[in-house]
């Protein structure tokens, strides 16, 4: 079988973390010493995961965060033709559901990378890696700030000067 994997997250809480799989189309969850907790996605699951609820079947999946009560935020490359999305779901894991809580898209595409994460004040950054831009938004999706790095790229072709990897936020 082909694997992908392309995000990790470590969860100190439980000593945990959270990978993401472009291929399986979808997540995992494992126990530092590598047991399987969940799977979130994806098909054929070999442990416990979770049924979608008002939410299809994805691909594209890469950066993505787990908040403390369940809150999973991941970034979709795929969506559709044109542009990304970022999902946020509520995991439940007494009745192992998946519920889609959020979702905001951008016409701008990243085919590869990008990444979410839940901020202290309740925003959400998006790094559309591809399209050399960093969001941040609120709840309704109003976009409070942000940093275009896309501007060295001016004639939006593919550029190394343009782009962003993976970016996370931290307290200085």
């Amino acid at each position: 079988s082909n694997y992908h994997p392309n995000a990790l997250v470590y969860h100190p809480a439980d000593d945990s973390f959270t990978i993401s799989d472009l291929t399986l189309e979808g997540f995992v969850k494992i126990k530092r010493d590598g047991e399987l907790v969940w799977q979130l996605g994806g098909t054929n699951p070999i442990g416990q995961s979770f049924e979608l609820v008002g939410v299809e079947p994805w691909n594209g999946n890469h950066g993505h965060d787990l908040g403390p009560a369940g809150q999973f935020l991941f970034f979709n490359n795929f969506p559709a033709a044109t542009g990304t999305l970022v999902i946020e779901l509520e995991l439940d894991e007494e009745a192992w559901t998946a519920t889609k809580v959020w979702d905001h898209g951008f016409s701008t595409r990243s085919q590869y990378l990008g990444g979410t994460q839940r901020l202290a004040n309740g925003n959400t950054s998006i790094v559309i890696s591809q399209g050399g831009v960093i969001y941040e938004v609120n709840a309704g999706g109003e976009v409070v700030q942000s940093f275009d790095n896309s501007v060295f790229n001016l004639d939006r072709s593919i550029s190394a000067w343009a782009l962003f990897g993976y970016a996370s936020f931290r307290p200085t």
